[in-house]
């Protein structure tokens, strides 16, 4: 059974989100998409209204760089110091390279 809105842990859901990202992450530790069809299979049916809380949330908490809400996901960056699988070495790699742009 779905929960509704008014069931909805907001505050657990955005722990749920940093946590998923720290544990997940395979961009050096720190930037993932979290799916809305993940969340409700862990908290049960989330409006619109509760994706926007959700969004409001994360964009207030001191791990999150950024964090962007599309139809289908939280795309969320952290911050490095939260980042558990951070490694300095892999992203130093990365800027020396030649980028095409």
């Amino acid at each position: 059974m779905f929960k509704t809105m008014q069931e909805v842990d907001h505050e657990r859901v955005a722990d749920y989100i940093v946590r998923t990202v720290q544990e997940d992450s395979i961009t050096s530790g720190f930037q993932l998409e979290v799916f809305h069809d993940e969340l409700e299979s862990a908290f049960g049916s989330l409006s619109s209204d509760d994706l926007n809380f959700i969004y409001d949330l994360l964009a207030e908490r001191e791990e999150i760089a950024d964090v962007l809400l599309s139809e289908e996901s939280f795309d969320v960056v952290l911050y490095t110091d939260f980042a558990p699988n951070y490694e300095p070495d892999e992203c130093e790699e990365l800027e020396d390279e030649d980028w095409p742009f």
